[in-house]
C-alpha cells in the first residue's frame, strides 16, 4: 500500500502527513491536502468577515477567563507585536483625548483648524484677530444649539 495520496483541490500526490485526519474520509484522511484547506478556509473568513467577527465577539463574552489567557500568552509569544501595537493605539487615544479636549476648550489649535479646514495654510499665517473671532463664532454656534435643543425639548414636554 502506497504512503501518499492525491489532494483533490491541487492535485498533486503527498504523503499521508499532509493530509489531516478526519473519521469519514478515504483512508481516515481529509480529501484535500493541509495546505489547500487553509487556503479555503483564509478565503472563506475574508469572505465571512460579518459572520467570523459576530462569532469572535460572542465567544469572548461566553468564555471571558480564557479569552484573558489567551491574549496573555500571545503577548508573552509576541512582545515586540504587542509594544508596537500598543504603542500605536495609546499614541491613538492620547491624541483623541488631547483633541477633544481642544475642541471643549476650544484652544488656540483647534479653532486655527477650524479656520484653515482642508486649506494648505501656515498655521502661523492665521492673525490672533481672526483666530478670536472665529472662536467667538464657535461659542455662538454652541450657544445657539444649546438653544434649539432646549426649545424643541420644552416643545415635546408640552
Amino acid at each position: 500500500m502506497s504512503e501518499t495520496k492525491t489532494c483533490t483541490k491541487c492535485g498533486v500526490c503527498k504523503p499521508f502527513d499532509a493530509f489531516a485526519k478526519q473519521k469519514k474520509g478515504c483512508g481516515g484522511l481529509r480529501s484535500q491536502c493541509r495546505e489547500c484547506c487553509a487556503i479555503s478556509q483564509k478565503e472563506w473568513r475574508a469572505n465571512s468577515k460579518d459572520h467570523c467577527n459576530s462569532y469572535a465577539s460572542s465567544w469572548r463574552e461566553r468564555n471571558p477567563q480564557k479569552h484573558v489567557a489567551q491574549v496573555k500568552r500571545w503577548r508573552e509569544q509576541n512582545p515586540e507585536k504587542y509594544r508596537a501595537q500598543h504603542h500605536t493605539e495609546a499614541a491613538a487615544a492620547r491624541r483623541a483625548k488631547a483633541h477633544a479636549a481642544a475642541k471643549d476648550q476650544l484652544l488656540d489649535r483647534y479653532v486655527r483648524m477650524c479656520l484653515k479646514g482642508r486649506a494648505k495654510i501656515p498655521s502661523d499665517s492665521i492673525p490672533t484677530s481672526l483666530i478670536d473671532l472665529k472662536r467667538e463664532q464657535l461659542l455662538l454656534h454652541r450657544l445657539a444649539k444649546t438653544l434649539q435643543g432646549a426649545a424643541n425639548q420644552s416643545k415635546e414636554n408640552t
